[in-house]
């Protein structure tokens, strides 16, 4: 096992390694060029926003028979429209019903070389979990880079919205291994909780969610030039 430690030259959002050829493994650090305006710190940033399953993938189904899919397709939307007018590039990997598939989403990101990687979704409960009365917002990364990326999010969703911060959890889900792009997969909120879910089928809530998540966006890359 080898570690290798690379000094920090600038603002990365990621790095891809790959072999040159079979003796040499080449490494590449992304060195990300921000904008310089505090006011508008996310221009000129490449962000994928992936609205969680699609098509035949329903995702979680709430307790007013909601179905998942369709309100982290809502909020992806409305997020869309605060990242570009403050100057980001965005980039959907869906805008519509359809099956998309995890690998698909994963090369999606990578082709447009972003910068971030947002995948969002609501929760539900697993099996055998000791959960009660389930409510708030949780984050998860692969990758520790993408922590602090989590947990700015995490704490705007708390303050403008109220929905309990549940932290940053480590997961090997299959779109934060994206090395290339800081990764984060937001849970918003629990399908299966009334609470939750009266807030998460209103159109103002959706759109006051849209917004703290680009604030935390905002407050992330202003706290790293």
């Amino acid at each position: 096992k080898y570690e290798i430690h690379i000094n920090k030259t600038g603002f990365s959002t990621g790095y891809k390694s790959y072999y040159k050829n079979n003796h040499e493994l080449v490494i590449e650090i992304k060195d990300t060029k921000i904008a310089q305006t505090k006011n508008l710190p996310l221009k000129g940033l490449n962000i994928t926003l992936d609205a969680g399953h699609g098509g035949k993938e329903l995702g979680a189904v709430g307790c007013l028979g909601n179905y998942e899919k369709d309100i982290n397709l809502q909020i992806a939307l409305k997020l869309k429209k605060n990242l570009e007018n403050a100057g980001a590039n965005v980039f959907m990997t869906r805008t519509e019903d359809k099956d998309v598939s995890l690998n698909d989403r994963v090369e999606f990101s990578k082709k447009h070389n972003s910068d971030i990687f947002l995948s969002i979704h609501n929760d539900s409960l697993g099996n055998g979990s000791k959960i009660t009365n389930p409510t708030g917002s949780t984050g998860y990364v692969y990758y520790p880079q993408a922590s602090e990326l989590a947990q700015d999010i995490l704490s705007e969703l708390n303050k403008k919205t109220g929905l309990k911060n549940n932290g940053v959890n480590e997961a090997s889900f299959a779109v934060v291994r994206n090395t290339e792009s800081l990764s984060v997969l937001l849970e918003v909120g629990y399908m299966i909780s009334p609470k939750d879910i009266e807030n998460l089928t209103n159109e103002e809530f959706q759109e006051t969610t849209a917004k703290a998540i680009f604030n935390g966006m905002e407050k992330y890359i202003n706290d790293n030039k």
